[in-house]
């Protein structure tokens, strides 16, 4: 067991990949969805609405989400984002029934993760980009500013 007293915690994923067309529309998706979730987190903002806001764009693609199709496994599955700090997982919340714990305000730091999944056993694919922010008055500050290109020949 690891015992962490008084640590801050972190998360980032990353995945590159020579796509095929199907993951290179869902990478193009996924980026948009992300720059929606980061014109959108502002302080006052519901973690909710921007869920919505994410799930609207997938679902104006022909993606599943949780909102068009409960409980799906294809398209977008899971949640927006969370706060970061002392717990992995903590406020703001980003889920539906939450008052004052969804709120953004100045100070968050907050993961944006939109990411679209096919589980097909053979052309399947899972893509997440994952931000993790500091919101300021003026927005996001991403502080995992890694790049998004599918060809890690563009990350140079």
């Amino acid at each position: 067991d690891v015992e962490l007293t008084g640590s801050l915690l972190s998360e980032v994923a990353d995945q590159a990949v020579d796509p095929p067309e199907a993951v290179a529309t869902a990478h193009r998706a996924v980026r948009e969805a992300l720059q929606l979730a980061h014109a959108a987190a502002r302080p006052g903002a519901r973690g909710w609405d921007l869920q919505v806001a994410v799930c609207e764009a997938f679902s104006a693609r022909g993606y599943s989400t949780p909102l068009s199709e409960p409980g799906t496994l294809q398209g977008y599955v899971h949640g927006l984002g969370h706060g970061v700090g002392f717990e992995l997982h903590e406020f703001p919340s980003f889920k539906r029934h939450t008052e004052g714990e969804g709120l953004l305000a100045v100070g968050d730091v907050l993961t944006l993760e939109p990411g679209l999944y096919d589980p097909d056993p053979v052309s399947g694919f899972g893509i997440r980009l994952e931000d993790l922010v500091s919101l300021s008055e003026a927005g996001p500050e991403n502080l995992t500013p890694l790049p998004y290109e599918l060809d890690p020949r563009a990350w140079v």
